[in-house]
């Protein structure tokens, strides 16, 4: 709670981090709505990430290929550039069951489809803002911005990844995208936005060392994990 009272003074929408599901899956320090049992803690979650007006949006996720242990995916195939063990491969009956678990996803099948759903915005989570298409599409332009071109203006669209400095920010919003989301760099430095309000971009923390999991306010559990997201600087 600690981590995200810290973080949620000076933003408009709070999105959680990687919330499991599946039972047995929990990350320690993580967020999980795995079962009734965890509604009480949500409920505390809810109402600290509102506190300052924010509001509050749970991250539903599942691990994939990508998982640290025990992962599993539609393919025994390993993700790309993923140091993650060999996945068991999922039967018809396991996928079905995880896209029921994520509430009917396969009745929406693309960001065409959700753009004519009346829906306030579309979040799209990647690990580069801009990154490009690996198959499927002969464009050369980034990712976010096909996207961009496809909903048009039928609603908003929320872009993320790699984004720690105001110019990162402002680069992405010159795609057209309506709003974009910090995630790393909110991790790294608690008061993003408040800073840039103040004019004091310099002093953004955007480094990641050692001795800094109590100055940031990072659960061990998730502490024992950050290199798998970000590198030690030192």
């Amino acid at each position: 709670m600690a981590y995200y009272n810290i973080r949620v003074k000076d933003v408009g929408m709070v999105i959680t981090s990687a919330t499991t599901f599946k039972e047995g899956k929990h990350y320690p320090g993580l967020p999980a709505a795995e079962t009734d049992e965890h509604i009480p803690g949500l409920r505390k979650l809810s109402k600290v990430l509102k506190s300052h007006g924010a509001l509050a949006i749970l991250q539903l996720f599942h691990e994939g290929a990508s998982g640290i242990e025990d992962n599993e995916a539609p393919s025994a195939v390993v993700a790309d550039n993923s140091a993650s063990p060999l996945p068991r491969e999922l039967s018809d009956a396991e996928i079905q069951d995880l896209i029921k678990k994520f509430g009917d996803a396969d009745a929406i099948r693309n960001i065409d489809t959700l753009a004519d759903q009346g829906l306030d915005y579309i979040h799209v989570s990647l690990h580069d803002f801009w990154s490009t298409p690996r198959r499927g599409v002969n464009d050369k332009r980034a990712r976010m911005e096909i996207f961009k071109d496809v909903i048009g203006n039928r609603t908003a669209l929320i872009g993320v990844g790699g984004i720690k400095t105001p110019e990162d920010a402002s680069k992405a919003l010159s795609t057209g995208v309506e709003l974009v989301a910090i995630a790393r760099g909110l991790l790294l430095e608690p008061r993003w936005v408040k800073k840039v309000q103040e004019g004091k971009e310099d002093l953004i923390k955007t480094k990641l060392f050692r001795g800094d999991q109590s100055k940031l306010l990072l659960p061990d559990g998730v502490w024992s994990m950050i290199e798998l997201y970000l590198p030690f600087e030192d």
